[in-house]
This record gives structure tokens, sequence and C-alpha cells, in this order.
């Protein structure tokens, strides 16, 4: 007991683990690590396959597109948001009717202006062969997925949209 007379004890006791074990809390992390079962509803490429008409390519729009242009795409495709490439072809925002709307009766933008100043950078990448999961929790985040070919780097096969993602579950009865 003299040997640790007059010497200090330091004991840490954390309230809770979510600052100091966040992995372990984090779902993802544990389905990777393979501590969680996968209940998988599918994968984004099973979305794709059941939603989107076969042979149908994506729209897509220049960063130097008069805003005015791209309205009138969305209202003749009938689509909400397009995403904006920039001069070689990277995908740099996503112009949506929400956007646009936003920015035009705010005075932000004018009509004649680039659609590429106001695309927002909400846009996220995923692969086919990612569960459907990834995609809702972009989604639920305001995040807009993107699904890139498997092999042919730079090409998009398709947007994920709220509306895709209710449809698929919802066929799922």
């Amino acid at each position: 007991g003299d040997k640790l007379k007059g010497k200090n004890v330091l004991v840490i006791l954390p309230d809770s683990g979510n600052r100091y074990l966040s992995k372990v809390f984090d779902d993802d992390w544990m389905r990777e690590a393979g501590f969680l079962e996968e209940d998988s509803m599918g994968t984004v490429g099973d979305l794709l396959h059941a939603v989107k008409p076969k042979g149908e390519t994506l729209i897509m729009v220049r960063q130097n597109d008069k805003i005015s242009t791209v309205t009138e795409l969305l209202r003749s495709k009938g689509i909400s948001q397009v995403p904006v490439q920039d001069d070689q072809g990277w995908i740099k925002g996503l112009a949506s009717e929400g956007r646009i709307l936003q920015t035009l009766s705010t005075g932000q933008a004018k009509p004649t202006d680039p659609i590429g100043q106001i695309a927002a950078p909400t846009i996220e990448f995923v692969q086919v062969t990612d569960p459907i999961e990834t995609a809702s929790r972009l989604l639920a985040a305001g995040k807009t997925p993107l699904v890139t070919h498997p092999t042919r780097s730079g090409e998009i096969l398709g947007i994920i949209t709220k509306i895709d993602l209710i449809t698929f579950l919802g066929a799922r009865g």
C-alpha cells in the first residue's frame, strides 16, 4: 500500500459512448465490419431496373446554358431536376425546380444567367452494387444519388429520386 501513497490516479468515466466509441453506434460501419445482419431491400441496380424505362438516356445540361433554357427543358420533359456539367463534362451539381424558383423569386439570379451559377452541389455518386439503403440515406439527408456506370468512368446511368424509391418500395408489397 505504501507504493501508491502520495500518487494520483486518474479515472475517466464517460457519460455515454457516442463521443468515444462512435464506430460502434454507426450502423454502416457495423454492417461493413460484419457485425450486423443485412436485411437488404436490394441494390441500386435493382431499383434502376425496376423504375427507369429501358434505353432512357439521362438528360444533362451544360453550366453555361441559360436558366430560362433549362427551365423550358424541365417543363417539356416533365422532369424536376437535371445534372449540370462543366466544360470538361464533369458533373458540377444539380439544377432543380426548387432551386430555380428560389433564386429567381429572390432576385439572386435572372433567367438569362448561366445555370452553373445556381447549380446545387448536392449530388452523391452511388454504384449499381450499392444497397438501396445507401440511396435512401442520401435522399433523407437532402442529397441526390447519381448512379455511375460500373466500368465506363464518368458515365451516369441515372438519377434516383424520392418518387423512384417510393415506387420501388411500394411495388414490393
